[in-house]
Formats: structure tokens, sequence, C-alpha cells
């Protein structure tokens, strides 16, 4: 028993790096239906307790870039969304802590979803962006999640009532890939 959390986040770990390179450095997909995946029940109930059917959401996380370095609040990072990700009732993308907490901030800016007011490319496309400094371009602190200096983070996308008609495979996880992290400036 006192190897269940150790044996948990290892396997947290093997499914991550398992998904890694097929969902752009996420681990994705529906997770509130298991069968007999025990392993899979007890990984999602350490990271996500209470996930919901594919059909209601549709889950993305990630710990590290898009190059596979922890993610870390002495980067700056970008999410480039060349479109809004497919869903009838919303999306949303939170920071968090490494322990699941929302990482606090001046701005009390935890979250984005499909109803914030984000600043747009000229090509339609969002950037946002990670970075515990205030970037200095307006549209791009429009666009800014606050993370703590120092501090390792994770970053979750929703898709609530995922669009199987708009990306097929959306609901086992094949259809649908998030913006990858990519370290500013690389």
């Amino acid at each position: 028993m006192a190897g269940g959390p150790a044996a948990i986040q290892a396997d947290v770990q093997q499914l991550y790096k398992a998904d890694f390179a097929r969902h752009a450095g996420y681990l994705l997909g529906g997770f509130g239906s298991y069968g007999t995946d025990y392993t899979k029940r007890a990984v999602i109930a350490t990271v996500g307790l209470g996930a919901f059917l594919p059909q209601q959401a549709i889950y993305a996380m990630a710990w590290s870039d898009s190059t596979g370095r922890p993610l870390d609040g002495s980067s700056s990072y970008v999410l480039h969304m060349a479109a809004v990700p497919p869903s009838q009732e919303g999306w949303s993308v939170t920071v968090y802590d490494l322990k699941g907490g929302l990482e606090a901030n001046a701005l009390d800016r935890y979250a984005f979803t499909d109803t914030s007011s984000l600043a747009k490319n000229a090509d339609g496309s969002i950037d946002i962006t990670l970075s515990a400094t205030q970037p200095a371009d307006a549209a791009a602190q429009q666009n800014w999640l606050p993370i703590t200096a120092g501090q390792g983070f994770e970053v979750t996308w929703r898709l609530f009532a995922p669009s199987p008609n708009a990306i097929s495979g959306i609901l086992d996880g094949s259809g649908w890939q998030p913006p990858a992290i990519t370290a500013a400036g690389r």
C-alpha cells in the first residue's frame, strides 16, 4: 500500500509518454469509461477524478513542452491555435500547478474559454502566451495566461460535447490534436 502512489505516478508517466508523439505532447482522450483497464482508471482518478464520458468531454493534459522538456515558469511558451477546438458546448484551456491547484496571479486569470475575448492573428489563428512576466505586445497581453516563475505547471484542455461530425475520430482521441506547447523564441 505504501508504494501505491509511486506506482500510479509511474503509470501516469508511462501513459503520457505513450501519447506524447501521437498527440502533440499531450495525454489525450475521453476518459470516463474504462471497462477493465484498471491502470487507466487509477491514473485518471489521480490526474482528473470524475472525468466525463468521451461524448461529454475530451481532455488533453501536458506537463512538458513539445520537445519533452518539463513545463517550467522560468520559460515562456506559446500555444498556436490554427482553429478553435471543435466542440458543441465550448472549450477551455487551464493552467494548474503540479498539485492540481490554480496558479495564483495578479490578474486572477487561470483559463481561457470559447467565450474569452482573445486577440486573433491576421490569418484568424490565435496564439496563447504562457509566461511569468507580462508580454510587451498588446495582443500577447490579451492572450496571456500567467504562470509562476521557477515552478512546474500543467496545461489542460477540455472540449465539451466534442463534435464527431466536425472531426472523425474525436471521441476516441484520434481526431483532434491540441496546439503544441512551444518555448517562446524556438
